[in-house]
């Protein structure tokens, strides 16, 4: 009965490339989402459509939550291809030319913070993966050290105010990162796995 209940109220499962990408989505603005506006409202003890009115504030946020969705999808990306890599022996290096296809595909349906694009971002993720896979897997706490310096060096909080909080913001977003990565045991990595390579080219 336990299990019948389980099964009603949790997501399904997800064994499509295309759910999976949604996940990675879904996980990478959870992660900039929940850092961004939580640090903001506690720090100034505003609600964040208050914040919002200020148009200074608003144009900086805005730039924020960019380079914290960047950051997170990148590190979360990553998590994945640990993941991943242990169903498809010997082909590791595909399946991170595939992550890096899935990257490039969500961070340009994003307008970039700055006027250079994303084209540094992409092209480092890219490499990113390409050494990922010649080595063991990041502890998830390690690897989110790079979304969580990049979030704490662009909130929308002054530099001075924010400084004394760093340990406290990459905690929190260690935390978060090692929430997602246990909602893969939801996801059928096989049949992804094997979703993602069948789109390789020819």
């Amino acid at each position: 009965m336990f299990q019948r209940f389980l099964n009603k109220w949790l997501p399904p499962r997800i064994k499509s490339s295309s759910g999976f990408i949604a996940f990675l989505e879904r996980s990478a603005w959870l992660v900039a989402q929940k850092t961004v506006i939580g640090y903001c409202t506690v720090k100034t003890n505003l609600p964040v459509h208050e914040l919002a009115k200020d148009k200074p504030f608003a144009d900086a946020y805005d730039v924020s939550i960019r380079h914290a969705y960047a950051a997170s999808l990148a590190d979360i990306i990553e998590i994945a291809l640990g993941y991943l890599r242990s169903v498809a022996p010997g082909r590791e290096s595909e399946l991170a030319d595939r992550l890096a296809e899935v990257h490039e595909l969500l961070l340009t349906a994003q307008t970039a913070p700055t006027a250079e694009g994303w084209g540094s971002e992409i092209a480092a993720t890219r490499a990113r993966l390409r050494l990922a896979v010649v080595s063991a897997p990041l502890p998830i706490r390690e690897l989110s050290m790079t979304s969580a310096q990049r979030i704490i060096a662009t909130l929308p909080i002054h530099e001075r105010l924010r400084s004394p909080d760093a340990p406290a913001i990459a905690a929190s977003v260690q935390f978060m990162m090692v929430g997602r990565a246990h909602e893969f045991e939801r996801i059928e990595i096989g049949a992804v796995a094997n979703d993602l390579l069948s789109q390789a080219p020819a």
